[in-house]
């Protein structure tokens, strides 16, 4: 069995810890009484994932960093192939969806779409204080 066969339930069990989090974040929105008490530590479910990839991220280039052969550029390269075309497809979507949102007549909150932040989001730099507002794809920090 491969390295990447061995991670493969952990990289499942991050999709879960997602999931968990979403439901935290929309179960107060539901219809449905109390929330079960596992939903109520749904914010848990950030820390799992975060730690999750970093186990995985590790075991991944672990042989690379021992034996030498690691190059960060390479790595951080890796990330944003990896990252940067689901963000661009975030931003273009929010644009449409807001686009369509006010030729049916409705107002967009300039929080949500401001254009003085996009430069910023393009850059997934607006986590640094360079975007004036969060709008666009702010969970992407």
């Amino acid at each position: 069995m491969t390295d990447a066969a061995h991670i493969r339930p952990l990289t499942s069990l991050r999709f879960l810890a997602a999931l968990w989090v979403v439901l935290f974040h929309y179960w107060p929105k539901l219809d449905v009484g109390a929330t079960p008490m596992f939903v109520q530590k749904g914010y848990l479910g950030v820390e799992l994932f975060f730690v999750l990839s970093g186990f995985i991220l590790c075991h991944v280039y672990r042989t690379q960093v021992e034996d030498g052969s690691f190059k960060y550029g390479s790595f951080l390269w890796a990330r944003l192939a990896r990252i940067y075309p689901l963000h661009l497809a975030t931003l273009v979507g929010l644009g449409a969806v807001a686009l369509a949102a006010g030729t049916a007549g409705f107002q967009v909150d300039k929080n949500i779409l401001s254009w003085e932040s996009l430069p910023a989001n393009l850059f997934l730099v607006h986590a640094w204080g360079l975007a004036p507002e969060a709008g666009w794809n702010h969970p992407s920090w």
